[in-house]
């Protein structure tokens, strides 16, 4: 009985799920556009966010014109502020966890494309929508 009660729960968040992913599947720029309103929104109140007027853009153009590329380097000092306890830096909130990995492999990105003679470095934002 247990068991059948989680498996219709499983089934239907599931089947709610998928339903959303065939619809961003069908629609991408819709979807994309809609979870950057969404990330902006969330992160307006933030140090970067007001910085850079995340409640004033409402599309990928202003977007991409108004907020500069970034690498690790660049945000470090913002990064180890959120580490140490401070809230609302560059997400909403206080950091819970830092994920050490993640930021050891963007540096190695960083450093691999310094060596590699590219000009560009890593970017904290998708250029997709």
């Amino acid at each position: 009985m247990f068991y059948s009660l989680v498996n219709k729960v499983i089934r239907f968040n599931l089947k709610k799920y998928m339903e959303e992913l065939m619809h961003s599947s069908h629609e991408p720029f819709v979807a994309q556009r809609a979870v950057m309103s969404a990330l902006l929104q969330q992160a307006k109140n933030t140090e970067f966010g007001k910085a850079y007027g995340f409640d004033t853009i409402h599309d990928f153009n202003t977007f991409s014109k108004r907020i500069p590329l970034a690498t690790y380097g660049d945000l470090k000092g913002s990064i180890e502020r959120m580490r140490s306890g401070e809230s609302n830096v560059l997400w909403p909130g206080q950091v819970k966890m830092v994920c050490k990995k993640l930021w050891n492999y963007l540096r190695k990105i960083e450093v691999y494309s310094c060596f590699a003679g590219q000009h560009q470095q890593l970017s904290f934002r998708r250029r997709t929508i």
